[in-house]
C-alpha cells in the first residue's frame, strides 16, 4: 500500500473522532465521511506505524444508513461529522465507541450500560456558535474552520445552529456591508433559553470603539433580538472590553433559571440538557432516598446542577473557576431562595485541597469537567469520606481514563446514561455512577 494508491475498502465501523475504520491487506485504515458498511474505492492519504488514511474516491456500493446530508458545506466545515448518516445509526454508532471506550481504555466489562437516550431535536439545536471571519476580497467572509486547519468555509446557515442564529448571519451579512469591517475577527452567538434574545461577542484586532458600537447599533436596528453585547480589541496584546446593553440571559434548568452571560458556559443543547438534567437528579435520589445528602460539585458554572439538586441536599459546596460566574450563580441561588448552597470561586483542585485541609466530609460528588477530564483531582475523592459520584463527561476517553483511576481508588462503575447532546457529530454525553465498594 503506498500513498496515492486507490484501494477498494469496506467499512466495518466508526471510530472516536467520527472516521469509518477498514482493513486493506491486513492493516486498519480511516475513512472519513464513511457510514457503516460502505464498500467503497479509496485512495490513501497517509501511512503511518499502524493505521493508515484515506479519502473516498467513489461510492461502490452505498451503506443502508447512507443518507443526502441538509448543509451545502458538508464534509468542507468542521463543525459535523456524520450528517451522510441516518439518525439511528449515528445512535448505535455511538454505543459501539462508548462500548470500546469502556473495555479497552477503561478497562471495564460490567457495568449497565444503558440505551442511549436520542436528541429531541435532530438539527437547530445549538444555542451557542463561534463563527471565524476571514478577508480575502473586501467583503468578510463568516463561518467555521475546516477540520484540522484555518481554511474557513462560508455559510449562509448552520443546519445545527438555533434558527435565531442562523438569521443573526443573514443581517449581520448586510450590517458588514455598511461599516469598515477590516478588523473583526470572529463573533461568538449566544441564544438565551426562550429562542428570544441573542447577544453576541465581537473580536475586533483593533478599531475604534466609537465605530464598533455604530456596527452593533445598526445590527440591533435591524434585529432587535439582539439584547446587548461585548465588543473586545486585542490591538497590541492588550484586550479592552467594552460592555454594550444588557448582558444577561436566562437559560432554564429543571425547575429552576440560570443567570448567564455570553461568555458562561453552558450546554449548547437547552432541550438536551433538561434530559440531562433529569436523569442526574434520577441517579441522585436512587443512592440517597429520603437522606438530605450532602453534596460536593466540582464545575458548579452557573448552577445547571446546582439548583435541582438543593431539593436533595441538606448542604452543597460547588467548586467554580471563573469568578464571574460564581456571583451568576449565586444571584440565581438568591433569587430563586435557595439557601442550602456555598459556592467558593477556586480551580478545583484548589477548592478540593482546600477543604480536604478542612476536614470536610460529603456523601456525593458530583462532577462535570471539561473534556480533559479530571485526573488531577481523583485521589482526594477518599479523603472526603465520598460514598458516590455521578460523572458526567462529553469525552469518551478522558471519561474512560478517569474511570479506570476511580475503580483503582475503589470506586465502582454500576450505571452509564449515554445522551445524545450533539447529534449529526461523533460527540456524545455520559452520566456515569460510581459507589464506593
Amino acid at each position: 500500500m503506498n500513498i496515492g494508491e486507490i484501494k477498494d475498502i469496506k467499512i466495518e465501523s466508526m471510530v472516536h473522532g467520527g472516521d469509518g475504520l477498514g482493513h486493506i491487506d491486513g492493516q486498519v485504515v480511516f475513512v472519513p465521511f464513511a457510514a457503516p458498511e460502505d464498500c467503497l474505492k479509496v485512495r490513501i492519504q497517509s501511512l503511518h506505524h499502524d493505521y493508515a488514511k484515506a479519502a473516498i474516491e467513489n461510492i461502490i456500493t452505498p451503506s443502508p444508513s447512507r443518507i443526502t446530508p441538509p448543509c451545502e458545506v458538508f464534509e468542507e466545515c468542521g463543525g459535523c461529522q456524520w450528517q451522510h448518516i441516518n439518525y439511528d445509526c449515528q445512535l448505535q454508532a455511538k454505543m459501539e465507541l462508548i462500548r470500546q471506550a469502556l473495555v479497552r481504555e477503561g478497562k471495564i466489562t460490567t457495568i449497565d450500560l444503558r440505551p442511549i437516550i436520542p436528541s429531541p431535536q435532530k438539527f437547530n439545536y445549538r444555542h451557542r456558535m463561534q463563527f471565524s471571519i476571514k478577508h480575502p476580497d473586501r467583503s468578510p467572509h463568516i463561518g467555521l474552520y475546516k477540520k484540522k486547519t484555518h481554511e474557513l468555509i462560508e455559510m449562509k446557515e448552520c443546519s445545527i445552529a438555533h434558527p435565531l442564529i442562523n438569521s443573526f448571519l443573514c443581517h449581520i451579512r448586510d450590517v458588514f456591508s455598511q461599516h469598515d469591517n477590516r478588523f473583526i475577527q470572529g463573533i461568538d452567538v449566544t441564544v438565551d433559553g426562550g429562542g428570544k434574545k441573542l447577544l453576541p461577542v465581537f473580536r475586533f484586532m483593533r478599531g475604534d470603539i466609537e465605530g464598533q458600537k455604530l456596527l452593533y447599533e445598526n445590527l440591533k436596528d435591524r434585529m432587535p433580538q439582539v439584547s446587548g453585547a461585548i465588543l473586545r480589541s486585542e490591538e497590541y496584546k492588550k484586550a479592552k472590553t467594552t460592555l454594550v446593553d444588557q448582558q444577561q440571559i436566562l437559560y432554564p434548568t429543571v425547575g429552576y433559571n440560570l443567570y448567564i452571560k455570553p461568555e458562561t458556559f453552558i450546554q449548547v443543547n437547552k432541550k438536551g440538557n433538561t434530559v440531562l438534567v433529569q436523569k442526574v437528579m434520577e441517579l441522585i435520589t436512587q443512592v440517597v432516598g429520603e437522606q438530605r445528602a450532602k453534596i460536593l460539585e466540582l464545575h458548579c458554572g452557573a448552577g445547571n446542577f446546582t439548583m435541582p439538586m438543593s431539593k436533595l441536599a441538606s448542604e452543597i459546596v460547588g467548586i467554580e473557576s471563573c469568578p464571574s460566574t460564581v456571583e451568576l450563580a449565586r444571584k440565581g441561588l438568591w433569587t430563586q431562595d435557595i439557601t442550602n448552597c456555598q459556592l467558593f470561586s477556586k480551580s478545583d483542585l484548589k477548592g478540593i485541597k482546600f477543604l480536604v485541609r478542612s476536614n470536610r466530609s460529603f456523601d456525593l460528588l458530583l462532577v462535570d469537567p471539561p473534556r480533559c477530564g479530571c485526573k488531577e483531582i481523583l485521589e482526594y475523592i477518599p479523603r472526603l469520606g465520598i460514598r458516590h459520584i455521578i460523572y458526567v463527561s462529553c469525552s469518551l476517553p478522558t471519561l474512560a481514563r478517569d474511570l479506570e483511576i476511580l475503580s483503582q481508588l475503589g470506586y465502582q462503575a454500576d450505571i452509564i446514561q449515554p445522551i445524545d447532546m450533539f447529534p449529526q457529530t461523533h460527540h456524545v454525553e455520559c452520566v456515569v455512577r460510581l459507589n464506593k465498594t
